[in-house]
């Protein structure tokens, strides 16, 4: 009787160890992860997002000059959609293949919920990260105003934003509202301006990507 005592005992430690073991890790995340851009801004940057994606598990890859329908298929399919664009002044749509994406295209798309985040690095696209949020992502990031980098480099302003929102994802497992908030501060802390990420928009920033 004593020696099933000790067995069982010495599974419950083992469990217990196993568990403790487990606190603070996050499972590998699975699916996709995809940078669409145009022909102009330039996507160079965006390696190292896709990097940190690659690394929390994502299947990566970059596409350049998406249709419409490629993009409104994406929201559905991809977990991450990272969209490197021009945006329209007022606010409805941003340039594609097709012409532009609108604020209408996506809001007559159907409605679904497989995305858990479409990163607009687009100038004037906090209406379209609402209704991107609204009808096809668990959470968006947008911008009420231009966003901006120093030209010919791939490692300032709204770019070096993206590399640090998507690493500290990966560093500290953190909400998509958490990473962006850190990465702005940031940005500021070292280089003494925001370059319009302080007009940035979140949408179902309690989201978590990793």
């Amino acid at each position: 009787m004593k020696r099933k005592k000790v067995i069982i005992f010495a599974v419950l430690i083992s469990m217990m160890i196993g568990g403790f073991d487990n606190i603070g890790t996050s499972k590998a995340a699975t699916g996709s992860a995809t940078v669409y851009h145009y022909n102009d801004p330039s996507p160079s940057g965006t390696s190292l997002c896709l990097a940190h994606l690659s690394d929390m598990g994502y299947s990566t890859s970059t596409i350049a000059n998406a249709s419409n329908t490629t993009l409104l298929n994406a929201f559905t399919q991809k977990k991450v959609v990272h969209i490197v664009s021009h945006g329209r002044e007022d606010g409805t749509g941003f340039v594609t293949s097709s012409g532009y994406l609108r604020y209408s295209d996506v809001q007559g798309a159907t409605t679904s919920n497989n995305c858990k985040l479409v990163f607009l690095q687009v100038c004037y696209s906090s209406n379209m990260a609402s209704i991107i949020y609204t009808k096809k992502a668990q959470s968006a990031v947008g911008f009420t105003q231009p966003v901006s980098w120093i030209a010919g480099t791939s490692n300032t302003g709204i770019k070096t934003f993206a590399q640090d929102f998507y690493r500290l994802i990966e560093e500290q497992h953190i909400s998509v509202s958490s990473a962006a908030s850190s990465a702005k501060v940031l940005l500021y802390s070292t280089t003494g301006k925001y370059w319009g990420t302080d007009s940035m928009v979140i949408k179902g920033g309690s989201t978590t990507i990793y």
